[in-house]
C-alpha cells in the first residue's frame, strides 16, 4: 500500500468502491479501516469524505453512500428508494430521512442527489435553467480594488465572530458593464468558495440551494437583483448585484453590506489590455478607449479572443478590436441592424456646417471621458453623458451616410434601430421593447441610429382618449432613456416640424443636410462611378450644372446607366446618364431641364 503522502484521488476512489461493493456483501470492516488508514494525512483531494463530513452521515448513511459510489464507477444504476432503504436497514439504520438533501428518497433516478452525482463523476455542474455554477480562479483585479477589499473584510469578519450573525448579505451596487460580478467571483474564490448565480428567484429551491451550497462550498447570489428574495432570506450569507439605486424594499438580510461600484476607467482597460495582449494592443486601445465604454467581462473576452486569433498567425492589436466589436454587437442581436459602410469624411458631400458640426459630435465624443471624469461635470449633471444629435433634410440629402460616417470615425459599429420591432399595438409592450433597446445598446459601445424619427418622436397631442394618453407615455417615456443615455445616439428626419418640441431641447447637435449646390454636384458625379467602370464622354460639369439631382438620386442615375451599358455590353455615356435622369426627374414628378433635353432629346437617349 502506497504511504499516505503518495495517495491520489484516484487511489482513494478504488478503496471507496471497495467498501461500497463489500458492504452490500454484508461487511465492509476491513475495508473501512483501509480506507481510514488512506484518509490520514493525504494530500489529495477526497471526494467521498468531502460529502461525508459537509452532511455529518452516519455510518449507515456513509456506507450507503460508499455503495452508491461504487455503482456509478461500475456504470449501474443507483439504488432506487425501496433499495436504499432496505441497505439502510441491513446497515443498521431502521428509517430513512434524506440526510437533509443528499440523499432524495422518491427520486426516480436513484437515491443520490444529481448534484451529487455529478460532483463524483467530476462533470461539469448542471444547475436548473436560470442558475449557474461558477468555479473561478484568482484574476488580476484591473478597478475596484477598494470595493473588493471592503467585502473581503466583511466576510473575514463575519467567520471570526463569536456568536455567528443569523443572516448576512452583500448587495454590490453598480451600472451594467461596470463588473459587479467578476468582482463577487473574486470575492468568492479569494475566500474558498464558488460563486451560483441565479438570474430569477425561482432558479432553485431552497432545497437544491442547500445541497449546492454544501458541495461546492457555493455562495448564492442573485443577479440583477431590484428586490430581496425570500428564498434567499435564511441563507447565513447571500449576495447581490442591484442597480446603482441599491435594492427596493425591505433589507434582504439583517446584517447587510452594500458598496457601490463605477465602470472601468480608459486608463483602467488599458493596463488590462496590455497585461492580457501587450503593449500594441494597448497603444491602439488607448485611441479607442476614448470613446469606447466596454464591459469589464466583454473586454476580458475580447482579449480571450485576440490571443487565440494571434494563435493563428493575426496580429493581437487589430484581432483585439474585431473582437470586441462582436462581443459589443451581441447586445443588439434583436431590435436593430448593424449598418457596415466604409464611408468617411472624404467620401461625404454636404455643406461646409454640416460637415464642421459631425467633426464635432466626433471631437466632442472623444473628450466627454476628460470632461465628465477627470473635470468633474459628471458630479454636477444628473442626466446622462451621452451625445444626441439630429439629422434633418429632404430625401437622399446623406444623412444615413453621415451616420456612418460619425460611426466609422469613432470606430465604432452603427446600428439602425428597426422601427417595425419597436413599435406595438399592444398596450405596454412599446415601452418594454424602447427598454431592451437601449439596455442593450448600453452594454455595447455602438451608435444607435433612429431613421424616419419623426415616426417615433412625433409630437404629443392632448389625451383626449385613453390611446393618447398611451402614446404620450410612450413618448414620455422615450425621452427619458434618451437624455439617461450614456452612449451616442443618431436620428434622421424629413420632416423637422413632427419632432416634440421637448425632445428637440435635449438635442445636442442639429444637423440641417441641405440639398447640393452646383459645386457639391460636381464632386458628387465625380466620385459617382467607380475607377474600373468604362465611361466615354462624360461631362460632368454639364450634369452638374442641368440635374438639380439629391446625392442619392446622382448615386441612383450612375448605378441605373451603368446597368443599360453593361446590358448592352458597351460604356456608360451621355446618352445613358441622360436616359437615368429622366427617370428619376419622373420619379420626383420634375419637368426636365430643356437645355439638357434639348441636347440629349428622349428619342435619342432611348436608342443609347
Amino acid at each position: 500500500m502506497p504511504t499516505p503522502t503518495a495517495v491520489t484521488t484516484e487511489q482513494y476512489m478504488e478503496a471507496v468502491c471497495a467498501a461500497g461493493r463489500a458492504a452490500q456483501r454484508g461487511s465492509a470492516s476491513a475495508e473501512l479501516r483501509a480506507l481510514a488508514e488512506l484518509e490520514q494525512g493525504a494530500q489529495c483531494f477526497l471526494p467521498a469524505a468531502h460529502l461525508r463530513d459537509a452532511w455529518g452521515l452516519t455510518r449507515a448513511e456513509t456506507l450507503l453512500l460508499y455503495v452508491c459510489i461504487a455503482c456509478l464507477a461500475e456504470g449501474k444504476p443507483l439504488p432506487g428508494r425501496a433499495q436504499a432503504a432496505s441497505l439502510l436497514a441491513g446497515f443498521g439504520q431502521d428509517f430513512w430521512q434524506g440526510t437533509a438533501g443528499l440523499f432524495v428518497p422518491g427520486a426516480d433516478g436513484g437515491c443520490l442527489h444529481p448534484a451529487a452525482v455529478d460532483f463524483l463523476l467530476q462533470r461539469t455542474p448542471r444547475p436548473w435553467p436560470g442558475a449557474r455554477l461558477v468555479l473561478g480562479t484568482p484574476d488580476t483585479l484591473y478597478h475596484s480594488q477598494e470595493v473588493l477589499e471592503r467585502m473581503e473584510r466583511f466576510v473575514q469578519a463575519l467567520t471570526r465572530t463569536p456568536q455567528p450573525v443569523d443572516t448576512a448579505a452583500v448587495v454590490l451596487c453598480g451600472p451594467d458593464g461596470s463588473g459587479r460580478r467578476f468582482l463577487l467571483e473574486q470575492l468568492a474564490v479569494r475566500q474558498g468558495f464558488s460563486l451560483l448565480l441565479l438570474e430569477t428567484p425561482d432558479a432553485l429551491s431552497a432545497a437544491d440551494l442547500e445541497v449546492y451550497s454544501r458541495i461546492y462550498n457555493a455562495l448564492p447570489c442573485a443577479v440583477n437583483a431590484r428586490n430581496a428574495w425570500p428564498e434567499l432570506a435564511g441563507l447565513s450569507l447571500a449576495l447581490y448585484t442591484a442597480p446603482e439605486q441599491g435594492l427596493e424594499g425591505p433589507a434582504p438580510a439583517r446584517t447587510v453590506l452594500c458598496c457601490t461600484v463605477q465602470p472601468m476607467t480608459p486608463a483602467d482597460s488599458v493596463r488590462a489590455v496590455e497585461n492580457r495582449c501587450g503593449k500594441d494592443a494597448a497603444a491602439v486601445w488607448a485611441q479607442a478607449a476614448r470613446v469606447c465604454r466596454p464591459a469589464v467581462g466583454r473586454l476580458l473576452a475580447a482579449c480571450g479572443r485576440a490571443e487565440a486569433q494571434a494563435l493563428c498567425g493575426e496580429k493581437k492589436e487589430s484581432a483585439f478590436l474585431q473582437a470586441l466589436r462582436e462581443e459589443n454587437g451581441a447586445a443588439l442581436r434583436t431590435g436593430a441592424q448593424k449598418l457596415t459602410t466604409g464611408y468617411r469624411f472624404a467620401d461625404l458631400v454636404v455643406s461646409a456646417p454640416a460637415e464642421r458640426q459631425l467633426r464635432e459630435i466626433c471631437t466632442f465624443a472623444r473628450v466627454r471621458g476628460t470632461v465628465y471624469g477627470d473635470w468633474g461635470f459628471g458630479h454636477k449633471s444628473g442626466a446622462g453623458r451621452g451625445i444626441t444629435a439630429l439629422f434633418y433634410g429632404a430625401s437622399g440629402t446623406g444623412k444615413t451616410m453621415a451616420a456612418g460616417v460619425v460611426a466609422n470615425e469613432l470606430g465604432l459599429e452603427l446600428y439602425r434601430v428597426d422601427l417595425s420591432q419597436l413599435i406595438s399595438k399592444y398596450i405596454g409592450e412599446t415601452q418594454k421593447n424602447i427598454g431592451r433597446i437601449f439596455d442593450g445598446a448600453s452594454r455595447g459601445d455602438c451608435v444607435l441610429f433612429f431613421d424616419e424619427a419623426d415616426a417615433l418622436f412625433a409630437r404629443r397631442s392632448d389625451a383626449s382618449d385613453a390611446q393618447d394618453r398611451y402614446s404620450n407615455a410612450e413618448i414620455a417615456y422615450l425621452l427619458q432613456r434618451t437624455e439617461q443615455y450614456d452612449g451616442i445616439i443618431l436620428l434622421a428626419t424629413n420632416l423637422l416640424q413632427n419632432f416634440d418640441e421637448a425632445f428637440r431641447r435635449r438635442i445636442g447637435f442639429m444637423v440641417h443636410f441641405t440639398l447640393p449646390d452646383e459645386s457639391q454636384r460636381l464632386r458628387l458625379w465625380q466620385a459617382a462611378f467607380p475607377p474600373r467602370t468604362p465611361v466615354e464622354g462624360l461631362d460632368r460639369e454639364l450634369l452638374a450644372a442641368q440635374l438639380e439631382l439629391s446625392g442619392a438620386g446622382i448615386r441612383s442615375c450612375a448605378v441605373y446607366a451603368a446597368c443599360l451599358a453593361a446590358a448592352a455590353q458597351a460604356p456608360v455615356t451621355m446618352d445613358l446618364v441622360v436616359r437615368a435622369a429622366r427617370r428619376e426627374y419622373e420619379k420626383e414628378g420634375k419637368a426636365f431641364p430643356p437645355r439638357l433635353d434639348a441636347i440629349y432629346p428622349q428619342e435619342r437617349s432611348m436608342q443609347g
